[in-house]
Order: C-alpha cells, then structure tokens, then sequence
C-alpha cells in the first residue's frame, strides 16, 4: 500500500502480506491505522493524525 501526503506525492510504502482495499483511523487520537483485507485486520500506530 502506497502511503501519499496531502500533495499527492508517494511519500511511502506499507508492506502486508495480502491486498487492502479499507482502511480507516481508530482511537482518541486518531494516530491509529486499521486495514482490513478480505481475511485479516492489520493494525499500526502512525505519527500522524488521521482526517475526521
């Protein structure tokens, strides 16, 4: 999964094991990535907050 900044430019990479078309923000502080696939739920903290 490409990681893109507010830009547009590629910024990243986040490797998993299986394709992930959801992902979303979790907890209080909004620091927290979820990404589901179509059989596993990943998660990451990240140092950045996620849009509301």
């Amino acid at each position: 999964m490409k990681i893109f900044n507010k830009a547009g430019k590629a910024i990243g990479f986040i490797k998993l094991p299986e394709r992930c078309p959801n992902l979303c923000f979790g907890i209080p502080k909004k620091n927290r990535l979820y990404m589901a696939s179509s059989h596993s739920v990943y998660a990451l903290y990240v140092e950045t907050r996620g849009a509301v």
